[in-house]
């Protein structure tokens, strides 16, 4: 089961709270940068868009205003190494923010890669990584979306524009997804092994190099998003007498801008974690086993460890129609009897007639240590047996979902009724290389085999 500690939650909510304050901060600056430089005739036209008054329909100026605030916090001559000083400047705050962002999100995941040893040993090649795959397309990715305001400003015509911006999304999609995934190709990053990468931080490192991409076509965004906001108050007289107490939409419509942003980022910041609470409750709920609708049939896995090719796995998969999100995203998996046993310590599946670890072990470990583990385990009599050991393969892909199971900010694809680790040992190795193991990745729904002397958990079983 899930288990709350106070220093974990005090730090991943305390990244929470830090993100939020960096984006407004960064919102903050950027538009009062651009009220700084922008003329006089610029604000007035922007001032006329924001109130409605440009009654010939002229609201082709705020893209002009929006290049000028661009070329003020970047500079004009974008293909020069100042505009990209900055640019990398602006990466690196994103990246923080987005870390920040990591740790409330998934804290579980957060903590098990930074207190993982492997990972710490090779921690210099954390932010060489980030800068690697951050600031070139970060600044690529800015150079497209200079263009795309260029021709912004050239058309007057509204579906055209709403077209561009959404011309501007796709090309930065698709700079982040071309860069983001160099990091599983271990010829292209021998930086450090290709494991190491996928299974110490791959998906968090994946994230935050795709989103940073988008960090001025979400500016640019926010800026239209404001706009239409600030113009749909003055229109109705919605809030207006409030809002002008806090702001002067006549003499800083740039400021005004940016305090509409960060209301929108705040109330994203305050719906979000109740939005996601709200849904994980009602499909935790939705997990409820109904002792009816399970069947009595027992399913007989093998027991014994093995050496197994790939062909082995994708046979096996197949055969028990187990679910792999890349070797067999058709498979249903099992439909599980579990329940709780020893005082929480033990799961017990009906369906397999199996005991599982409810949380198996807290630290990543190599698969010798998972030999150890096991051994203490007997030991001490876990939850009175002495008879644990290592899964097999087709002993932990039983356990796989065909979907993810969400709980508050999380999605794994296991039940529940577990705990969450991003993946676990077993004791079958490869065939064609007796220096690798198999490994279930509940993170992302498949399995793979890793170099024995990396780190990993384990879930015993009896």
């Amino acid at each position: 089961m899930e288990t709350f500690t106070l220093p974990s939650f005090l730090v991943s909510f305390g990244g929470y709270v830090l993100s939020w304050l960096g984006i407004s901060y960064g919102i903050h600056r950027l538009f009062e940068k651009a009220e700084d430089v922008l003329n006089q005739e610029t604000k007035k036209s922007v001032t006329k868009w924001l109130k409605n008054l440009d009654v010939a329909g002229k609201v082709h100026n705020w893209p002009h205003a929006f290049a000028e605030s661009f070329d003020a916090v970047f500079g004009k001559k974008h293909r020069s190494w100042k505009c990209f000083f900055r640019s990398c400047l602006a990466s690196t705050l994103a990246s923080v923010i987005l870390i920040f962002i990591w740790a409330w999100i998934r804290p579980d995941e957060f903590f098990a890669v930074w207190r993982n040893k492997d990972f710490k040993s090779q921690l210099i090649l954390f932010p060489i990584l980030l800068a690697l795959l951050n600031f070139l397309p970060d600044y690529l990715s800015l150079l497209e979306t200079r263009y795309i305001i260029k021709r912004m400003t050239q058309t007057i015509s509204l579906k055209m524009r709403l077209l561009l911006l959404l011309f501007d999304v796709i090309l930065t999609g698709g700079i982040a997804l071309g860069t983001s995934f160099l990091i599983y190709f271990e010829e292209v990053l021998p930086l450090t092994n290709q494991n190491t990468l996928k299974f110490m931080g791959a998906g968090p490192i994946f994230s935050i190099c795709f989103y940073t991409s988008f960090f001025t076509s979400i500016w640019i965004w926010l800026y239209v998003l404001a706009g239409m906001l600030v113009k749909i108050g003055d229109r109705f007289n919605i809030l207006l007498s409030r809002f002008r107490k806090m702001f002067d939409v006549n003499k800083k419509p740039l400021s005004s801008l940016g305090f509409v942003s960060m209301l929108i980022i705040t109330i994203l910041y305050l719906v979000v974690p109740v939005a996601t609470f709200s849904i994980g409750f009602w499909q935790k709920q939705q997990t409820i086993i109904i002792e009816g609708d399970v069947t009595t049939t027992v399913i007989k896995l093998r027991k014994t460890p093995r050496t197994l090719s790939e062909e082995d796995v994708n046979v096996m998969l197949t055969k028990k129609g187990f679910y792999d999100s890349s070797r067999n995203d058709s498979g249903k998996g099992i439909n599980h009897a579990y329940e709780l046993q020893a005082t929480g310590k033990v799961v017990y599946d009906g369906k397999t007639e199996l005991y599982w670890q409810q949380a198996g072990s807290e630290d990543w470990i190599t698969f010798d240590g998972a030999q150890n583990y096991i051994k203490k385990l007997n030991e001490d009599k876990f939850a009175g047996f002495d008879n644990w050991r290592v899964p097999t393969l087709e002993e932990v892909m039983s356990l796989m979902e065909n979907e993810q199971k969400y709980r508050p900010g999380y999605g794994y694809y296991i039940d529940g009724i577990f705990d969450k680790q991003l993946y676990v040992w077993t004791s079958d190795k490869g065939a064609s290389n007796a220096s690798v193991a198999w490994v279930v990745v509940f993170i992302i729904g498949t399995c793979t085999n890793i170099q024995l002397g990396y780190g990993g958990f384990v879930r015993a079983v009896r």
